[in-house]
């Protein structure tokens, strides 16, 4: 059809003395519809035989509207006829053209983020058959900020699906879609909020951080930390101020938190900022959030408490958060025990047994922080956690067993198994006592095992330790070795003749106070308490 014939037939369809329409927004027609809608409804009904049909660069119609880069209004009316041509659009709106791109990707290639917009449309739809583009809309979001477009960015950042994709708690739903979708793909790739921010980086638009920022504070703060440490990583810091003031820079809780010298004043700061605070557990550049910075600059415990019942009412599963790790693999409680500071990681123990395992503070068992603390070679800090009552309460008789018991099956799963009860802590506190008087501790060893010990071996597999405590006079000697399960392979004929077993149990307690057998031989005997 010729020019002159389109032209006479849209003269034909104006009303009587109106004028060609050569302003925006000109005369318009029953319905709202313009003369452009008129005209391509005219085309598509009288004078299309293949909507889908495709010129010498392998478009069709939507795709070369996509490059040219036309009006939204247009577009939507010739997706209106598309859905009325064929009932599943997206198989033929996923074909490429000869450079192997769709209608999306030729939008956003030309900068028409409006039009890849239109294409996502703007509500979920309500099955897989209606969809107009075969990309998730995170997907194509990444596309434009690539494109390094932020204008069109912007655009696509309007759509009412995307926004949708990147509001908190978003991110998990959408990486178990994605990898159910993608369980026979070649090339398996993840699109949330994280890889959207980090793209928005690396691109240099910190625009577009900006925006998602408002959207999601919380997981904007984590991928904007985690885009900027792995760009420093590779060697390109080329990172904006204002992203760079976004991650590295203090919130105002952590400079309350830790900067008031006052603990009363830092106790009415801290409840004056925390209901302001957008983002409780934002993290610094050296990966700490706030909690984790009182613990290594060691605010009073006054100041962690208050912030740990803030903490209670920002997360429903505080220890989650609690066991995040520094850049240095350290989390609260040993950035507290590294800077010498017990009282801090007994307030992070808590004083006693929390009612679930959902309201710990601290993932490490009580003894593990004790350990921790005499492994630091600070007296002050191992006492201040041996106030702790739960680290108090595990170390009374008869705990050991169970709390092997309950170590055994938490670790089930765990590569690297450990045990940790009384015995294990005498080690440490023997390793400790080694590493600080190496010349002496090595003296006092050599001494019982070339002198002493040889002496009192039969004596000590004969009087059990535990037996001598509790006093049991009136059991008979036979009975104390028949008891002892560890010595079961011995000859026991040999060790009952020997002279030394007539002594007086109180004899023999008197003896063994300051006799004390080696290492070697007490470890061997406990091996079954301390090993897993």
């Amino acid at each position: 059809m010729k020019k002159a014939e389109l032209v006479s037939i849209v003269r034909s369809l104006l009303p009587p003395g109106a004028t060609w329409p050569t302003e925006r927004g000109g005369p318009r027609f029953e319905g709202g519809k313009t003369v452009l809608m008129l005209l391509i409804d005219l085309v598509c009904h009288h004078y299309t035989g293949d909507f889908w049909a495709r010129d010498t660069f392998r478009r069709h119609v939507i795709m070369d509207a996509c490059y040219r880069g036309v009006d939204s209004l247009v577009l939507q009316r010739l997706l209106k006829w598309a859905r009325k041509t064929s009932f599943r659009v997206i198989i033929p709106m996923s074909r490429g053209d000869v450079n192997g791109l769709d209608a999306v990707e030729l939008a956003i290639a030309g900068g028409h983020g409006q039009l890849a917009s239109c294409l996502l449309e703007q509500h979920g739809a309500s099955s897989h058959d209606t969809l107009l583009c075969r990309h998730y809309p995170l997907a194509v979001l990444e596309l434009a900020i690539e494109s390094r477009n932020e204008q069109c960015a912007r655009d696509v950042l309007a759509n009412k699906r995307v926004v949708r994709h990147l509001h908190p708690g978003a991110a998990v739903r959408l990486n178990l879609i994605t990898r159910w979708e993608q369980r026979q793909a070649p090339v398996k790739r993840l699109y949330n909020v994280f890889t959207c921010v980090g793209a928005a980086i690396r691109c240099g638009m910190p625009g577009v951080v900006r925006i998602i920022y408002e959207l999601n504070p919380v997981e904007t703060r984590q991928a904007a930390w985690y885009a900027v440490h792995k760009l420093e990583s590779q060697g390109r810091i080329e990172v904006s101020p204002e992203v760079r003031r976004l991650v590295r820079g203090k919130t105002v809780l952590m400079v309350v938190a830790t900067k008031e010298t006052d603990p009363r004043l830092a106790v009415k700061l801290v409840d004056f900022v925390c209901p302001l605070t957008a983002d409780f557990w934002a993290r610094n550049s050296c990966g700490r959030h706030v909690i984790m910075a009182a613990c290594n600059e060691g605010a009073h415990p006054s100041v962690l408490l208050r912030l740990i019942k803030w903490a209670r009412r920002c997360s429903l599963n505080v220890a989650l958060p609690m066991s995040i790790q520094d850049l240095q693999g350290l989390d609260a409680v040993q950035l507290a025990i590294q800077r010498g500071h017990g009282a801090l990681a007994s307030c992070l123990l808590e004083k006693r047994d929390p009612a679930t395992h959902d309201h710990l503070l601290c993932l490490h068992y009580p003894l593990k922080v004790l350990e921790l603390a005499i492994e630091s070679m600070n007296e002050q800090c191992a006492r201040e956690v041996l106030d702790n009552k739960r680290v108090v309460s595990h170390l009374k008789p008869g705990k050991a067993e169970r709390l092997n018991l309950i170590t055994r099956w938490t670790q089930r799963q765990t590569p690297n198994k450990r045990l940790y009860n009384i015995f294990t802590l005498r080690l440490q506190v023997s390793i400790a006592q080694a590493q600080v008087a190496p010349e002496m501790q090595r003296m006092a060893s050599s001494y019982l095992l070339h002198k002493a010990w040889p002496q009192i071996s039969v004596i000590v597999l004969l009087r059990h330790h535990e037996l001598l405590a509790r006093h049991e006079c009136n059991c008979s000697l036979w009975k104390r070795i028949r008891r002892w399960r560890l010595c079961k392979h011995r000859d026991w004929d040999a060790i009952a003749s020997h002279p030394w077993t007539t002594i007086p149990s109180e004899v023999l307690y008197n003896i063994l106070s300051f006799l004390l057998p080696s290492e070697v031989a007490e470890a061997r005997s406990m091996a079954v308490v301390v090993e897993y």
